[in-house]
């Protein structure tokens, strides 16, 4: 069985950060996951990145060489509906893409939690932590 994941914008950073990209490029070759974003997301990294020192003292290269990176791995989905779930309106949209691709949620915003408690849309979420241990990063 594949493992079907969408990553929040901070779990792009600590996998960058972390070097865990190239684990992760051979988790895809083998078929073993299936990583899906959308221009949201994508665009939402871009901005953290041109306007966060921290993140860019974290990430030092180029934000084309991230972009490149998640556009190679990822299969772009675009959400078709909006739920309303969160405090923070934005985020609903990973909301939206982990339900209607059925993948799980990696984040470690406690905003999400919320969204752990629901019937519909029914979505998992796991840290970034318990991510690396699942996938044996």
């Amino acid at each position: 069985m594949v493992n079907r994941f969408v990553f929040d914008v901070n779990s792009w950073v600590s996998l960058f950060y972390r070097d865990k990209y190239l684990k992760l490029i051979a988790l895809l070759e083998n078929e073993e996951i299936e990583i899906f974003s959308c221009r949201e997301n994508f665009s939402e990294f871009r901005d953290i990145h041109s306007k966060h020192s921290a993140i860019r003292k974290l990430l030092p290269s180029g934000i084309e060489k991230y972009a490149a990176a998640i556009d190679e791995i990822c299969e772009f989905y675009e959400p078709q509906k909006r739920y309303s779930l969160l405090n923070d309106y934005k985020d609903n949209y990973l909301i939206d893409l982990a339900h209607q691709t059925k993948s799980i949620l990696v984040s470690n915003d406690k905003h999400f939690d919320v969204a752990k408690k629901l019937k519909r849309p029914k979505v998992s979420i796991i840290t970034v932590q318990e991510f690396y241990r699942l996938m044996e990063l």
